[in-house]
């Protein structure tokens, strides 16, 4: 009996962690021709509340940030009719807001944030995009770092 319950308990966790996923996403700087250096990587990883979006984000500006799932799954610039390009627009609209995030005095992003009623398997073929905010604002001009999931 005992083993038998054994068995079971180790069939159970086995597939909670066949359902569990977990990505690390790899973070780039955004400038106007595109993308720049890596500034490190966000994992997202399923969990009971929802998804866990945890930053290991190096070398941003101090200060609050939007961290957004966009539509899109591309991190490149797209050029307004005026010809002035705009950064990160190829991420596409918001698909989910997640959180706001902050970056500490040494530039450093790595709180846990979540993403309620999701799992990492419905970001696929999305991106995530932090955007500068000023005073809780929002500005698609203000997209300063990005990340694909195309291929998860």
């Amino acid at each position: 009996m005992k083993t038998r319950l054994l068995l079971f308990i180790a069939l159970l966790l086995t597939a909670f962690t066949l359902q569990a996923r977990e990505v690390s996403i790899t973070v780039f700087k955004l400038k106007p021709d595109g993308l720049d250096n890596t500034i490190g990587v966000i994992v997202a990883r399923d969990t009971p509340r929802g998804i866990e979006f945890t930053p290991h984000l190096r070398g941003l500006p101090p200060g609050n940030y939007e961290l957004n799932v966009h539509t899109g799954f591309a991190c490149g610039s797209q050029y307004n009719p005026d010809g002035s390009t705009v950064m990160g627009m190829a991420a596409g609209g918001i698909y989910v807001p997640v959180s706001i995030v902050r970056a500490d005095r040494f530039g450093e992003m790595l709180e846990p944030v979540f993403l309620p009623k999701m799992k990492v398997a419905d970001l696929s073929r999305r991106t995530l995009v932090l955007q500068r905010t000023d005073g809780g604002g929002f500005d698609e001009g203000l997209r300063v770092a990005c990340g694909s999931l195309e291929l998860y």
